[in-house]
């Protein structure tokens, strides 16, 4: 869980989905772009009913099946090369 109401990028949520793991983080700051409906959920800051809803519809599924896709939104959207490439094509001159 990563129920901060201030996160500016929410890495401690992409470490738990690079291990596998799947997350709860409040609808706020970037949080929820780090969120797919495979890899968490995103409740309402404060709701604290939510956040014991989503933890459960989490468990309903073992982890395993949460793994692949958990890693994968990691590797497309967060890995570390992969991103250095890209602000590197961003801001090279074009001739």
């Amino acid at each position: 869980m990563n129920l901060s109401y201030q996160e500016t990028m929410g890495l401690t949520s992409v470490e738990s989905m690079a291990c596998g793991t799947p997350v709860v983080v409040y609808d706020a700051t970037a949080s929820p772009e780090l969120v797919t409906k495979e890899t968490g959920r995103v409740v309402t800051p404060g709701d604290i009913p939510a956040v014991a809803k989503a933890i459960n519809s989490l468990l309903e599924k073992e982890k395993a099946e949460y793994m692949e896709v958990c890693r994968e939104r990691v590797l497309e959207n967060f890995e570390e090369m992969s991103n250095f490439r890209k602000y590197l094509d961003l801001y090279q001159p074009k001739m």
